[in-house]
């Protein structure tokens, strides 16, 4: 008898939507756009212009980012910034207190480079 009310217990805590928070798979910073995409499929986003913090607006998920921008050391961002994904550095601060670190292009993630500090 134990069993079948351990077992109905466990199945309506299931049923009550207790999975737990998605976790931030990747992020991209197109111009002043900010996205990221959880492990759950959403997608949200914000616009951000410069560098700050700030929550992404009709999320689903109590999800925050802190977007810090370094100039880009390439000679086509001053001339095409549209063409350029921007140098950031970006924290996304997932529910729970969780948080997961991010490069902007991903390609600073290969070996040799350098980011410059915006003075």
């Amino acid at each position: 008898m134990r069993a079948l009310v351990l077992v109905a217990a466990i199945a309506s805590l299931g049923a009550c939507g207790l999975s737990p928070a998605p976790d931030a798979d990747q992020v991209s910073l197109k111009g002043d756009r900010l996205a990221v995409y959880l492990s759950d499929g959403t997608v949200c986003r914000a616009n951000m212009s410069g560098s700050g913090q700030g929550a992404f607006p009709g999320c689903p998920h109590d999800v925050r980012f802190d977007l810090r921008r370094h100039a880009n050391p390439g000679f086509i961002a001053p001339h095409a910034p549209e063409l350029v994904e921007p140098f950031a550095d970006i924290t996304i601060m997932l529910p729970g207190g969780r948080s997961r670190e991010f490069m902007t292009p991903a390609s600073r993630y290969e070996p040799g480079w350098l980011v410059q500090e915006d003075s």
